[in-house]
This record gives structure tokens, C-alpha cells and sequence, in this order.
């Protein structure tokens, strides 16, 4: 690894047997992206970054058996790109209040905490100032409160993704996320769209709303979406971009 570590900038490694954090990734030096996949790692040094602390921009971890997130990811001063998905052992709220996000809240851009047994937005999100993308699919939310949505405000998210959450309806204060170009909400539980539900996204270009038991649409919950290019079908309707219309099966 000392001899080829100064040219790799893509790694990626994943393999049951692997029980102990490699100490040849310290050399490295100019690795830009890391996935680490399928190990059988439950604990990560603090030094695990060491060599790439200045060089890695993205980071992958997923189906690892871990019970809280690795603080070696403090030392990632230029991190833009963090996947935190689909753990043996998922965060859930508590573990996550210990992520170190004021370490890379300057330089953060896409965050994803898919299937983390979350039941509310981690407040240590507020710092990640940098955010423009933040998913959280197939966590069990139910509800997200306003107070959850201001936490994105500041950082001026462009994409939301909010799928397979049991979502019972469209988060009220999702309108205040005025920069919001994305919003994904599919296969959640939300029977109706109110005309005040996405007021004010008028730069949004992409809904999805597919997979949700949709019964009533208020006549204006589309207006001023003028945006949109896309259209994605939901159980009973579909919205026309081109046209502007709104058909109701």
C-alpha cells in the first residue's frame, strides 16, 4: 500500500473478515472517496483518517455492524459527501446527537442517514451551514415538526428527501425552504395536499409524491409551481407539467 498510496483517489474495500481497521490506509495521502461496506469493524480508532484527513471529499458507510458514528470523521477537514446507511445496528436518535458536525459543518454538502432508526430530525444538523442536499429515507418520522424544518433554513437546502418515512402529511414548515429544487415523498401515508403545503417553492423542480394513498389535492396546492419539469405518478393523480394540469383518477 506505501508504494501505489500516492496515487489512489477512489477506495473502496468490504469484506466480513475484515475485523480491525487497516493501518496501511494511512498511506493514503491523496484518497478523495471511501466506501467501506460489509466490514466487521464495530469500532474505528480515531486516527482511522489519518493521511487523507485534508484530501477526502466523499465517504460512504453502510451495512456495518457499528453502534455509533466513528469520530475519526472530525479529523475530515474537507468532507463534502457523507452517507451514513443501512447499519446493522442503526444510530437512532441519541447516537447521532454525537456526530461530529461541527468539525465538518463548513465544508458538509450531501448528507444521508437512510434506514438510521431515526423518529426526529438530529438537531446537530443546525450545524452543517454548508448543506444543500440532506436524505433520510425509510426512517420512521411519522411527523416532522416546524421547529425540525427551520434546522435547514439557515443552511439553504436544495434537496429534501423524505421517503418511506410514515409521513401522515406534507411537513407544514417544508415551505419555508424557499431554495428547495427537490422534494421526494414517496411511499409515505399522506392522504391529502393542502393549498398552503408547498406555497412559496418556486423553485422547486422536482416532486415526487408517488406511492402515497392521495384522496384529496386542494385546487391551488400546484399553483405558482412553475418549475417543475418533472411529473411522477401517486395512487390516484398525476400533475401535468407541460400543460398545467392536475388529473384526478
Amino acid at each position: 500500500m506505501k508504494q501505489i498510496g500516492d496515487s489512489i483517489t477512489t477506495f473502496k474495500f468490504g469484506s466480513s473478515i475484515v475485523n480491525s481497521w487497516p493501518q496501511s490506509f494511512s498511506h493514503l495521502n491523496r484518497l478523495k472517496e471511501l466506501v467501506v461496506a460489509g466490514v466487521n469493524i464495530p469500532y474505528w480508532p480515531p486516527s482511522a483518517c489519518h493521511g487523507f484527513e485534508r484530501t477526502l471529499t466523499k465517504l460512504t458507510i453502510e451495512n456495518l455492524p457499528v453502534g455509533s458514528v466513528p469520530y475519526a470523521i472530525a479529523t475530515l477537514t474537507h468532507l463534502e459527501e457523507l452517507h451514513l446507511d443501512n447499519l446493522e445496528y442503526p444510530f437512532g436518535d441519541a447516537s447521532l446527537v454525537s456526530l461530529p458536525f461541527e468539525a465538518i459543518g463548513g465544508s458538509l454538502k450531501v448528507l444521508s442517514l437512510k434506514n438510521a432508526s431515526l423518529t426526529t430530525f438530529p438537531e446537530s444538523i443546525q450545524q452543517l451551514l454548508s448543506l444543500n442536499s440532506l436524505t433520510l429515507d425509510g426512517n420512521h418520522l411519522e411527523f416532522v415538526s416546524d421547529e425540525a424544518i427551520k434546522l435547514l433554513q439557515v443552511a439553504n437546502v436544495t434537496m429534501l428527501g423524505l421517503k418511506d418515512c410514515d409521513l401522515k402529511r406534507v411537513p407544514g414548515a417544508i415551505s419555508d425552504l424557499k431554495k428547495l429544487q427537490e422534494l421526494h415523498l414517496s411511499n409515505n401515508l399522506i392522504r391529502s395536499l393542502e393549498s398552503t403545503d408547498l406555497q412559496n417553492l418556486f423553485e422547486l423542480r422536482e416532486l415526487d409524491m408517488s406511492g402515497n394513498p392521495l384522496l384529496y389535492i386542494s385546487d391551488n396546492s400546484l399553483c405558482g409551481l412553475n418549475s417543475l419539469l418533472v411529473q411522477y405518478y401517486c395512487l390516484y393523480c398525476y400533475y401535468d407539467c407541460q400543460n398545467g394540469l392536475l388529473i384526478i383518477n
